[in-house]
């Protein structure tokens, strides 16, 4: 019985992170070289982030911050340039 510590980890099935079994369950009801391919990549992509110690929400985070670029521009809305004054 575990602590009330492990409730912050994340849930493994076999050492492999549970979020990732997802395309494996796909797989499982729709058997084609495509879906296989896809479950293994997401489950070696699961394997290396686990080594380096970085989340599924880090991971999106990096890949929005490689789409986007690093420089955020502040957008001022249309209908507040007007309100200036006040």
């Amino acid at each position: 019985m575990g602590s009330w510590a492990d409730t912050g980890l994340y849930p493994t099935i076999f050492g492999i992170d549970a979020r990732s079994f997802l395309p494996i369950v796909v797989f499982l009801f729709h058997w084609s070289t495509v879906t296989l391919s896809i479950s293994v990549a997401i489950m070696l992509l699961s394997f290396v982030m686990l080594y380096h110690h970085v989340s599924y929400e880090d991971m999106f985070r990096i890949i929005r911050r490689a789409l986007t670029g690093r420089l955020r521009y502040r957008h001022q809305p249309k209908h507040r340039a007007n309100m200036r004054n006040y």
